[in-house]
């Protein structure tokens, strides 16, 4: 109720019915990712966390590779110019979808991301970025915009396994506040609580 069609939603579509088959299974899975990873993106104006969750982005990277997040803001390339279309298609449309078997299409990354809480996307893309970041350092305004507007995707392992890492290490504070409304689901509740207890031990 009160959510739209985005651009991109197809592809994530596609990806369930090519794995599930069933149509009425792919569509319960689905429902499901787009409660956990998409719902409060697929709304307009105030109540989306787009805006909200790019900050997110730029505070990380800051925080994460503060060369890296300085040259970007420096050349006024700022995470809504990137991040958007890689988070609200969940990277289908950067890796191919079309081969389920294949290492180098979405499916390895999925498979993470499927284990992991609703923030994870943001991970994923300051991720993309550190594994790129000789070829951005080295690039002013006009050559950064041309690199992220046909991104050369990085190995879907090495680019799990690197948003993972950042994922376990990265302070909660730097994104807690972004986390509440609106993903209040149990999996984040469960997730930030695991999380804050790891931290006191």
């Amino acid at each position: 109720e009160g959510r739209r069609y985005w651009q991109g939603l197809d592809s994530v579509a596609a990806v369930a019915v090519l794995v599930f088959g069933q149509e009425h299974v792919a569509w319960s899975v689905l429902e499901r990712i787009t409660h956990r990873f998409l719902r409060d993106y697929l709304v307009e104006g105030v109540k989306s966390c787009l805006p909200a969750h790019m900050g997110v982005v730029a505070q990380m990277l800051a925080f994460l590779d503060p060369t890296l997040g300085l040259h970007l803001t420096t050349n006024h390339v700022l995470p809504d110019m990137y991040a958007v279309s890689w988070i609200l298609p969940l990277l289908t449309h950067t890796y191919p979808i079309d081969r389920p078997q294949d290492l180098h299409s979405i499916y390895p990354l999925w498979d993470i991301l499927m284990c992991t809480s609703s923030p994870f996307p943001l991970f994923v893309v300051v991720a993309m970025l550190i594994l790129n970041r000789d070829k951005i350092l080295q690039l002013d305004m006009h050559g950064l915009i041309a690199l992220l507007s046909s991104f050369p995707p990085p190995a879907p392992a090495p680019l799990g396994a690197l948003a993972l890492r950042l994922y376990d290490e990265t302070p909660a504070m730097l994104y807690d506040w972004a986390l509440e409304p609106p993903f209040h689901e149990p999996t984040v509740s469960a997730w930030r609580y695991a999380r804050r207890r790891k931290r006191s031990e």
